[in-house]
């Protein structure tokens, strides 16, 4: 049996050494808030924030009565939903520029994200692109009416593709994890500098949860989980 695994072994060397002697290996990296992995040092490339919207008599989500609390949420967990006389949603992008040179070696990945304190009715969370047409947004400046297009609806924020949609498993203050698939294709667009973002955000609206941000403590902030096949003589 020895013999038979040092030949398979001695075998797939020879390939290795006729295909150049290029070697790829599988294996998942984990972008998270202060982490490190074989691409990067100390990540600080994601950034999460709150926009919100006035629920008035009439009609919701147009702009008039967006939330002025601009830039990137400093505390943690945050609250999104139909609460009380607002709706809030929270923005996510992660910086994959680090992957630009391999973008193509990406298979697949999902992102985590963390969360408590659901209200009794159970919401469901759903994960979405913004809408491509949407352009670059800015932390420090982005809000619901720059996310509309100035258009009204119910709600305003324009989206793309939706990546999953789950129902929180429980109301108490229990950590627990909602995780969504990102296809490859998408994942490979963020490398390249495309990355419009994600709206995280209750479905209809009905109840609302905490998440986590990127100033959880505990290792409770979200990650991304970018799996590929790694080109180990790739600079």
């Amino acid at each position: 049996m020895k013999f038979y695994k040092i030949a398979v072994l001695a075998w797939v060397f020879i390939l290795g050494l006729a295909s150049g002697g290029a070697w790829a290996e599988s294996e998942t990296v984990v972008f998270k808030p202060g982490k490190s992995n074989k691409f990067v040092s100390d990540y600080g490339g994601m950034s999460i924030v709150p926009i919100s919207v006035g629920v008035y008599v009439g009609g919701y989500g147009d702009g008039k009565i967006e939330s002025r609390s601009y830039g990137e949420v400093q505390g943690s967990p945050k609250a999104i939903g139909g609460l009380q006389t607002r709706l809030t949603a929270l923005l996510t992008r992660v910086d994959l520029k680090a992957l630009e040179n391999v973008r193509d070696q990406i298979t697949g990945g999902h992102i985590v994200f963390r969360y408590k304190f659901a209200s009794n009715n159970l919401p469901t969370i759903q994960l979405y692109e913004i809408d491509p047409d949407i352009g670059n947004w800015e932390p420090e400046s982005v809000s619901w009416k720059r996310l509309s297009g100035n258009e009204k609806g119910f709600p305003a924020v324009k989206t793309g593709e939706k990546f999953g949609e789950m129902r929180v498993e429980g109301a108490g203050g229990k950590i627990r994890e909602a995780k969504f698939e990102i296809p490859a294709s998408v994942l490979s667009e963020w490398a390249a500098g495309n990355n419009p973002g994600l709206l995280l955000k209750i479905k209809d609206w009905k109840g609302g949860v905490k998440i986590e941000t990127v100033h959880a403590s505990g290792g409770n902030t979200p990650e991304l989980h970018v799996e590929g096949e790694w080109n180990l003589d790739e600079e």
